[in-house]
């Protein structure tokens, strides 16, 4: 039963390159030279742009909240595996040789 069980393997490389994508970089850093120019060259921004982009700079970190936190609990879930295999296998040898003993004697 335990030979169907997808065992994930997160390491905290992996776990970044997986988080920080390069398209995103790349389009935090447009957006953020967009910015600095307009600001250097003393332009406003429009209120409404600022106000729609509040509204989605919050929805977005919260989003980035919940992955983090779904991808603690996949790493959180994955040693749980682990050790309830260990503990598995440490019962099946204590029957084992429950068993041999008792026949032994």
């Amino acid at each position: 039963m335990s030979e169907h069980l997808q065992v994930y393997d997160y390491s905290t490389n992996d776990y970044q390159r997986k988080t920080q994508a390069k398209p995103s970089k790349m389009k935090t850093k447009y957006w953020l030279g967009k910015q600095q120019l307009r600001q250097k060259m003393g332009k406003e921004e429009d209120r409404w742009v600022v106000k729609g982009d509040y509204s989605l700079d919050a929805k977005l970190s919260y989003f980035h909240h919940v992955n983090h936190s779904c991808n603690e609990l996949l790493l959180l879930c994955d040693r749980l595996q682990h050790h309830m295999k260990g503990l598995s296998l440490q019962e099946l040898l204590l029957g084992k040789f429950l068993d041999a003993r008792s026949k032994h004697e």
